[in-house]
């Protein structure tokens, strides 16, 4: 049985979080910076930056809006789920660059990240991560019962939904519903507007 997560990993590069100021030492993203080595669809989902403690893969790279701005987001499918993995569990990744002074830069004592080759994400148990805002967003636990007895609509079926759309879970839930052929309408019973 395999388990869905969506990490949130890397804080993209924004003039906002430019100008509200970064703490030394903490690292930015170029938008679209971040990507699989050509011709890979995926890569390891691992504990502490372990190779030897691969628990999954990641299967998407994404840029999510949250609250303090844009930030990089691995959706990953979970093989071997560890007991701990939860929402707000610390997370981290690895990446290479093909030559340095092409891809990194700095910009007022920020280090920027132009392009980058994702190597791997890692969920962390008992180690702090370079950037102490990624964490796991969701971690979607379901058994074989509760996926067929929640999955059974069918292509073409109209799905309310009742969260909302800003949500990360919200956002995760729709696309698997589209991807089967649904259409999604959001903010079902909710007040969208007042004029």
């Amino acid at each position: 049985m395999s388990h869905k997560a969506c990490i949130r990993f890397a804080p993209v590069l924004t003039v906002d979080r430019l100008n509200a100021g970064v703490r030394p030492g903490r690292a930015l993203y170029e938008r679209g910076g971040l990507r699989f080595l050509p011709g890979r669809s995926q890569v390891p989902l691992l504990v502490n930056h372990d190779d030897d403690r691969e628990i999954g893969f990641v299967h998407d790279l994404a840029v999510w809006e949250d609250a303090d701005g844009p930030w990089f987001v691995a959706r990953a499918t979970v093989t071997d789920p560890p007991a701990w993995l939860k929402r707000g569990v610390k997370a981290s990744f690895g990446f290479s660059t093909l030559c340095r002074s092409e891809t990194m830069r700095e910009l007022h004592g920020v280090e920027v990240v132009r392009r980058g080759l994702v190597n791997e994400v890692s969920v962390l148990m008992g180690e702090q991560p370079a950037e102490p805002l990624a964490q796991v967003l969701l971690v979607e636990r379901r058994s074989p019962a509760a996926v067929l007895s929640s999955d059974r609509s069918a292509a073409g079926e109209v799905i309310h939904d009742w969260t909302g759309r800003h949500s990360p879970e919200a956002s995760v839930w729709a696309e698997e519903a589209r991807k089967r052929g649904n259409l999604v309408r959001f903010g079902t019973g909710q007040v969208l507007g007042v004029r």
